[in-house]
């Protein structure tokens, strides 16, 4: 995993960030406890998560992915928002 420190910059949203850096917006708001959109100047840290993208699909469950994957439960269950699998939700595996 790459950490990488980020200063905001005017315009700067959630979502323009993290296609910037190719991550997803839970882990930018869990790792900087966000409750808002970031602020001109606000320093962020960014976690590149190595690894082959795998996008949840209909019927997808966290057991199938692992087993479909070859990736253990904990690691696809550190990427969920709450717990939540979502269709068209992109992991890291």
């Amino acid at each position: 995993m790459e950490k990488i420190f980020y200063r905001t910059e005017k315009g700067d949203t959630i979502a323009r960030i993290c296609d910037r850096f190719g991550v997803s917006p839970f882990s930018v708001i869990k790792l900087n406890n966000l409750r808002h959109e970031p602020e001109e100047g606000d320093l962020m840290l960014i976690q590149k998560i190595s690894g082959k993208k795998y996008k949840v699909k209909p019927f997808d469950s966290v057991k199938g992915i692992s087993e479909k994957t070859h990736t253990p439960e904990e690691k696809i269950l550190s990427q969920l928002n709450g717990g939540y699998l979502f269709v068209g939700l992109t992991l890291y595996l």
